[in-house]
C-alpha cells in the first residue's frame, strides 16, 4: 500500500515533489471558488480559525492575477524565503517546508498568524530524518533486502566495521525523539532552546552530543512513570558541550548534582563541596564560567588539561580510534552496579593501560569481533570493584555505545567488553526490526539462570554467551581456565538455541537471526 506522506518523503529526499501541501517545495497555487463567486483559500486553512481562508475577492469583480497578488497567497508561491527565520535556519527546510500552512497559526507567543513554523515542527523534523536514515537502508544498490542482510551478518555474532558503524548512526536519530517526548511530556525550557540554537549554527556539534550513550539513558528515565521533570537540566549540560564543540556561545541554566555538572562529551565541572542546587553555565570564546550558589569557578576550554573543578573529556587512544573513559556524567548511573567517582590520576592510568592491552588481546586473539568494537563502542564506565573480588560487568539497553565494568587484568577485560558489546549490538538491531512477538508470553530455561526467561532475554543471553564461548575457544592455549570455561559456555548456548527454536515467538527474522547464530557454533566443530 502506498501512503502519500510517505511517498513525499522519499521524493523530496532527492529533491523532488512531495504531491501535497503538507510538506515539500511544491508551489502551492491553488485557490476555492464558492458557489457564490467568491475566492478563498484552501479548505484546509479553516481549522486555524473562523474565516481564515476569505481573501475579500471575488470572480465577479477580480482577476485570478489580482488574486496571486494577495499576500497570504503570494506568501506560498514564494518559496524557502516567506518562511519563518527558524524554519529557514533548519537543517530539513527543503523538505519539510514549514509543515502545512494551517499549522503554522498562532495568536499568541513570539509571533503572530502564520509566520512561524508548524506546531507539529518537532515532530515533522524526526519524521523527515528518521525517514531519511530508513531511505538509505531500504533503497540501497547493493542489497535487495538491505534489513535481511543486515539480521543475518549480526546474527553469525559479528558484523562488519560498516555494519555496526550504520547501526550507531541510527541512535542520535532514536536519541532526539526520545527528546522530544520528554520536552512534550514535561515542558520545554530555555536549554532546549539554547540546544536548538547551536544546532542551527553546528548541527554536527549538536549529533555529537546526541550520539553519547547516556543523553538515551537519560531521556527513557525522564519518560518513566512518576517522573516529574526535575532533571531536566540536564538538558543543560547537553546544551553546553554543544556550544563548546561548536564553538559558540550560550548561556543556560543547570543543576548541581551532589557536586558534580557534567557537559556530556565534552567534561565534567566537580564543585568544591558536594552541594545539589542551581548553577548557570555561560560558554564564550574558549572560556567556560560556571555560576554556582557561593562562587564562580573558570574553565580555560583552550588548555585541555585537569584542574580540581573540571575534568575534560577523558579519550583512550586505541590506535586509530578511541573510547572515552565516562567517570562524570550521573546519567552513566543505569547499570547493575554502582559507577565509580572521578578517577584519580592512579586509577586512570591503570585504565588506560588496561584498555590498551585488551584491544591488543582482542585484536591478535578475537579479531572478528574488532571491527564491531572499533565502530560502535564509544564509552566505557568504570564500576566499583566488588568487595569479594567477583568480575562486574553490564551493559544498559538504553545506552548502546557503552560498556561498564570494573578493573581486570586486561585478558578478562578482553573478554568483558566482548561479551557486553553482543548486548548493545544485540539491542540497537531490536531498536530497528521485531525478532520475536513482543505480546508472547513464552518462558524459557536456559543455562545461566535458574527461572525461566523471557525471549527478548533468552535472546540476548544466547548471543553474548555465545561470543563468550567463542572467545574462550580461541583463548584455550593461554588461559588454563579456557577448556571449561569453553564447555561451560558452549553447553547455555546450544541449549538456549534448542529452546527457542521450540518456541513459536520468534518472527521469520528472529528465526533467520538463532539460525545464523547456531550455524556458527556448529562450525567450531566438537
Amino acid at each position: 500500500m502506498r501512503i502519500r506522506l510517505f511517498d513525499g518523503l522519499h521524493s523530496t529526499a532527492d529533491g523532488g515533489p512531495s504531491g501535497s501541501e503538507q510538506l515539500g517545495a511544491d508551489v502551492v497555487d491553488m485557490a476555492v471558488i464558492e458557489t457564490d463567486g467568491r475566492y478563498e483559500q484552501a479548505d484546509s486553512i479553516k481549522i486555524a480559525y473562523d474565516g481564515a481562508p476569505a481573501t475579500g475577492l471575488s470572480v465577479l469583480t477580480h482577476s485570478v492575477d489580482d488574486l496571486s497578488r494577495l499576500a497570504p497567497i503570494a506568501a506560498r508561491l514564494a518559496g524557502v524565503e516567506a518562511l519563518s527565520a527558524v524554519c529557514r535556519s533548519c537543517p530539513v527546510v527543503d523538505q519539510c517546508r514549514g509543515g502545512l500552512y494551517a499549522h503554522r497559526f498562532r495568536t499568541t507567543g513570539t509571533g503572530s498568524g502564520f509566520d512561524n513554523p508548524s506546531v507539529y515542527c518537532a515532530d515533522l523534523r524526526v519524521l523527515v530524518e528518521q525517514s531519511n536514515e530508513e531511505s538509505k537502508m531500504h533503497f540501497a544498490d547493493t542489497e535487495p533486502d538491505a534489513l535481511g542482510s543486515i539480521v543475518a551478518e549480526i546474527g553469525s555474532g559479528f558484523g562488519a566495521e560498516s555494519t555496526i558503524g550504520w547501526l550507531a548512526d541510527q541512535q542520535p536519530a532514536i536519541t532526539r525523539a526520545l527528546l522530544f517526548a520528554v520536552i512534550d511530556q514535561h515542558g520545554s525550557n530555555a536549554a532546549w532552546d539554547a540546544l536548538a540554537a547551536v544546532e542551527s549554527v553546528d548541527a554536527g556539534a549538536v549529533q555529537r552530543v546526541l550520539a553519547h550513550p547516556y543523553a538515551r539513558a537519560w531521556a527513557v528515565d525522564q519518560l518513566r512513570p512518576g517522573a516529574v521533570g526535575g532533571g531536566l537540566s540536564y538538558l543543560g549540560g547537553l546544551a553546553a558541550a554543544a556550544a563548546v564543540h561548536a564553538g559558540v556561545a550560550v548561556e543556560v541554566d543547570v543543576e548541581i548534582d551532589r557536586g558534580v555538572v557534567a557537559l556530556p562529551t565534552a567534561g565534567t565541572v566537580y564543585w568544591p563541596s558536594p552541594v545539589t542546587g542551581p548553577a548557570r553555565l555561560k560558554v564564550e570564546q574558549d572560556q567556560l564560567w560556571i555560576i554556582g550558589p557561593d562562587r564562580t569557578l573558570s574553565v580555560n576550554l583552550a588548555r585541555p588539561e585537569a584542574t580540581a573543578w573540571w575534568q575534560p573529556a577523558r579519550w583512550v587512544d586505541l590506535g586509530g580510534w578511541g573510547i572515552r573513559l565516562e567517570d562524570g556524567d550521573p546519567a552513566r548511573d543505569c547499570h547493575r552496579w554502582t559507577p565509580a567517582g572521578r578517577l584519580d590520576a592512579g586509577a586512570e592510568r591503570a585504565w588506560r593501560d588496561a584498555l590498551t592491552e585488551a584491544w591488543r588481546v582482542i585484536v591478535t586473539d578475537l579479531p572478528a569481533y574488532a571491527p564491531g568494537l572499533r565502530a560502535g563502542l564509544r564509552a566505557v564506565v568504570p564500576l566499583e570493584r566488588d568487595p569479594a573480588g567477583a568480575q562486574r560487568a553490564s551493559t544498559a539497553r538504553d545506552a548502546f555505545g557503552s560498556v561498564a565494568a570494573a578493573l581486570t587484568d586486561p585478558g578478562d577485560l578482553a573478554v568483558l567488553l566482548v561479551h557486553e558489546f553482543q548486548h548493545g549490538k544485540l539491542g540497537a538491531l531490536l531498536d530497528l526490526c521485531d525478532l520475536f512477538d513482543g505480546d508472547s508470553d513464552a518462558r524459557i530455561m536456559v543455562g545461566w539462570k535458574p527461572e525461566p526467561r523471557p525471549v527478548e532475554a533468552a535472546l540476548q543471553g544466547v548471543y553474548a554467551h555465545a561470543a563468550v564461548a567463542d572467545a574462550w575457544r580461541l583463548r584455550a592455549d593461554q588461559d588454563p581456565r579456557g577448556p571449561e570455561l569453553y564447555a561451560k559456555y558452549l553447553g547455555w548456548t546450544t541449549g538456549a538455541i534448542a529452546a527457542l527454536r521450540g518456541t513459536e515467538a520468534l518472527t521469520p527474522l528472529g528465526v533467520d537471526f538463532v539460525d545464523r547464530l547456531a550455524a556458527t557454533v556448529e562450525g567450531w566443530g566438537s
